[in-house]
């Protein structure tokens, strides 16, 4: 039955909502990875913004209860209330975006955290931090490894929070 469905459902994509997925993936290609080769190696594109020029969208920052704000609803809604909120991301954002561009920068450089076995329970640059977690289990040591492995890897969403570096930390060997 789901083989029927899926043979049924039309070519392209039905709800303009999601193709803003691509114009994040072109954001984050232009603004964030790096631009060019020049003689003196490689240099990021040059970004100004300009004073009506918002760098993120509200909805991209504001969860409650682990879910996005309004997710499933109409993207752009003109109530007062979205527009106070959206008014105070980006008496937020711009002042801070040029910060918040070069962490990302930063960010996307590191390289990404896939086998914890090898990436950090084995790897020799965390090993006195792993020895003092597993001998004492204090949060001091937690959040020492926490932190070395924040500043060495890119984590996602998922893999960046205390609680999953606890996990690992607990029951990978």
């Amino acid at each position: 039955m789901e083989i029927e469905i899926f043979l049924l459902a039309s070519i392209g994509p039905d709800d303009y909502i999601e193709e803003y997925a691509y114009e994040r993936l072109f954001d984050f290609i232009t603004f964030v990875l790096l631009g060019r080769k020049t003689a003196n190696g490689w240099e990021y594109y040059r970004l100004q913004l300009k004073p009506e020029m918002v760098p993120m969208q509200y909805r991209d920052v504001l969860f409650i209860n682990g879910r996005a704000y309004q997710e499933g609803s109409d993207p752009w809604p003109s109530d007062d209330r979205t527009y106070t909120i959206r008014k105070k991301v980006t008496e937020f954002a711009v002042p801070r975006f040029d910060q918040m561009l070069a962490q990302a920068r930063a960010d996307a450089l590191k390289p990404r955290a896939w086998d914890w076995s090898r990436d950090l329970i084995h790897h020799p640059k965390f090993t006195k931090q792993v020895a003092a977690y597993r001998k004492n289990k204090t949060s001091k040591n937690l959040n020492a490894v926490y932190q070395a492995v924040r500043k060495h890897y890119n984590l996602n969403r998922k893999q960046d929070s205390v609680e999953v570096i606890k996990s690992v930390l607990n029951h990978v060997k």
